[in-house]
């Protein structure tokens, strides 16, 4: 929120986005980021629980 036009910006000369579409692909790749953090992290946590 509070760095979108700056990196919308950096991305936007990399890349010919628009800016919702920008926005969808930042907020999709934020969603698989928290999504790996709980694959990675709290399911391991639970199958030692199980397993100890």
């Amino acid at each position: 929120m509070l760095a979108h036009d700056l990196i919308y910006q950096i991305h936007g000369k990399w890349f010919k986005l628009s800016a919702e579409r920008f926005d969808a692909f930042h907020y999709s790749g934020m969603g698989f980021f928290k999504i790996g953090i709980i694959l990675f992290n709290i399911v391991p946590y639970f199958a030692l629980r199980i397993a100890g």
